[in-house]
């Protein structure tokens, strides 16, 4: 079982954003040109915010305390049967919940900025 973002309830279907705890590797990449230091630390978060398609969610609570990522390009409508109500049920932060929807926002185009 997989953990998910919940977006949409529809009848029998819900649309989400599965959540990994492994990191990405376009952070793998820029962590490791941090490291060697081939960019500034600047230059690193500016990168790290021109990547659109992923949110870092630093706390989901209910969740053991750890660093978890969404991939807003990996969004599907998956079947109600496939939830796991005995499962641990975690609920995220109002500003989390904004981050995802201003990159869907940017990934599809409609960005208000």
């Amino acid at each position: 079982m997989h953990p998910a973002v919940i977006l949409k309830n529809f009848e029998y279907d819900l649309f989400v954003i599965p959540i990994s705890s492994k990191k990405p590797p376009e952070y793998i990449k820029l962590d490791q040109d941090l490291e060697n230091q081939t960019i500034s630390e600047e230059e690193y978060n500016d990168r790290k915010d021109t990547i659109t398609e992923i949110i870092e969610l630093s706390k989901i609570n209910g969740f053991r305390n750890m660093l978890r990522w969404a991939r807003i390009t990996r969004m599907k409508k998956i079947s109600m049967l496939r939830i796991n109500y005995s499962g641990t049920i975690g609920t995220l932060e109002g500003k989390d919940m904004d981050k995802i929807a201003e990159k869907i926002s940017i990934e599809l185009g409609n960005s208000q900025t």
